[in-house]
């Protein structure tokens, strides 16, 4: 058995995400909520290396199996991203599996959800 990661760290105007599994960043700009990171799903890697069409891999009995996770193997190769954070913008949400409730309406998490966004401090 094994478990997903994901991880964010700001130092100064960069933001560093690591992340294996399903678990999801997202940020909120303008109103508009967007993903940042990729599951390692078996859905998403077909979608991804165009494998089958989307139809049929929602058809898939397994297609939410994951295909990257911490502690199933002695090593994972998780997925990494750098973000340069302009001053004042929104810095990555860390919201990860609850997200799943919410897919339908995404956009509504925006809105009156009771989701935090932190935003930078300006800089002096």
């Amino acid at each position: 058995m094994g478990t997903t990661l994901v991880c964010l760290l700001v130092i100064g105007k960069e933001a560093f995400i690591i992340y294996v599994g399903d678990s999801r960043i997202y940020v909120l700009r303008d109103g508009v909520l967007e993903q940042l990171t990729e599951d390692h799903t078996v859905y998403n890697e077909l979608i991804r290396r165009k494998k089958m069409p989307r139809e049929q891999v929602e058809q898939l009995a397994q297609k939410n199996a994951i295909t990257r996770a911490v502690g199933v193997y002695e090593h994972v190769e998780p997925d990494t991203l750098v973000l340069d954070l302009n001053r004042g913008r929104p810095v990555p949400a860390l919201l990860g599996r609850s997200v799943r409730y919410f897919e339908e309406d995404l956009d509504g998490l925006g809105r009156g959800s009771p989701t935090r966004t932190l935003t930078l401090p300006q800089s002096r």
